[in-house]
């Protein structure tokens, strides 16, 4: 089944795609930029038996493309250079930006890919495809009646566009870094990307009601993930800033746990790390230490408890983890410049 879904079958390969196909309106790049973010066309390419697979688009695309290496490597060329990308890496190529990329089944290669334009994508790709991600040669989509033609991903093209098997060609010796070429970045190896994709195409080839909003918004989903894998790896001075598991853990608990009895000791002893560890870790990445982070999520809560119920101040102390209700009071008032009762009053003005 799989095989079949794409015009023009190629052997030796597992094939899946979906297609925005707009055989009655030639849109134009005006109507394209109306639209905050439009998908064309997605899918993924898994190499089986075939020894290569090889895409030329001398003049590139109207539309912006993005490849996210899923397994093995592939191949991607960048101001004729080659350069030789593992799984996790992204690749973005402007519109109107020369393309070139092969992939082979003995590097294991499977490579997600999707077109898309829009008014968004400046923002959407902002860190993604260099400084220029916004603006390119053009952001037309191709009607339907291009598509069928075959002007699109795996597909037989003219003089301008070729895909081809063979010995390769420009390979690069090893694999690089991503980040080192414009438009090719580490997004991280996160699950949930292959997921976003295989839904986008899904929603691409059963065309249910509302499945272009839907396939816009796994599209811009995937790409603020990436976009945060690359926040969160680096800051402007190269250091790490990526929250590490054992705090994003801690910070999940005491959201969840914020009206019990919390004991910062106790829970680092369970968590089989020092105390000093864990509160120096905590402040580095989450701003304040672990328990200041508590009361402010209590805090945060009795002050929503005031605002929209009329339960007793003494009883929102107790819901949000304080026997002592003056004591909550105090520490509502050193926060928000007012005790509960006050703050509650003047709420209700």
């Amino acid at each position: 089944m799989t095989d079949d879904v794409v015009a023009g079958r190629v052997s030796g390969m597992d094939m899946l795609a979906g297609y925005l196909y707009r055989e009655d309106v030639d849109v134009d790049a005006a109507v394209t930029m109306a639209s905050p973010l439009l998908v064309s066309a997605c899918g993924r390419y898994r190499m089986v038996t075939r020894p290569e697979f090889s895409t030329i688009r001398q003049t590139g695309r109207r539309d912006h493309q993005l490849l996210y290496v899923n397994a093995g490597t592939a191949t991607f060329w960048k101001h004729d250079q080659p350069h030789t990308i593992a799984a996790g890496s992204a690749v973005v190529y402007l519109p109107g930006e020369p393309q070139r990329y092969e992939y082979r089944s003995a590097d294991g290669t499977e490579v997600y890919w999707a077109h898309f334009s829009g008014s968004e994508t400046a923002l959407l790709l902002d860190g993604l495809a260099g400084t220029d991600a916004g603006t390119g040669l053009g952001t037309g989509l191709r009607t339907g009646a291009e598509v069928n033609a075959g002007v699109d991903e795996g597909t037989d093209s003219g003089a301008s566009e070729s895909m081809a098997a063979g010995t390769a060609t420009g390979t690069a010796a090893g694999i690089v870094d991503a980040g080192t070429a414009t438009g090719i970045v580490d997004a991280g190896t996160n699950p949930e990307y292959a997921q976003l994709f295989n839904r986008m195409i899904g929603e691409l080839q059963l065309r249910r009601p509302a499945f272009e909003e839907l396939v816009a918004a796994d599209l811009r989903r995937l790409l603020l993930l990436m976009r945060r894998h690359i926040a969160e790896s680096t800051d402007s001075d190269g250091a790490r800033r990526r929250i590490p598991p054992e705090i994003q853990d801690a910070v999940t608990y005491f959201h969840r746990h914020f009206a019990d009895d919390i004991s910062i000791e106790e829970y680092a002893r369970m968590q089989g790390v020092s105390v000093g560890w864990f509160i120096r870790g905590f402040r580095e990445a989450i701003g304040m230490p672990p328990l200041q982070y508590v009361t402010a999520i209590r805090m945060g809560e009795a002050k929503m408890l005031l605002e929209s119920t009329d339960y007793p101040i003494g009883d929102i102390a107790a819901m949000v983890g304080y026997d002592n209700a003056l004591y909550f009071s105090r520490l509502f008032r050193a926060r928000f410049g007012r005790p509960p009762s006050q703050w509650r009053r003047a709420g209700s003005l």
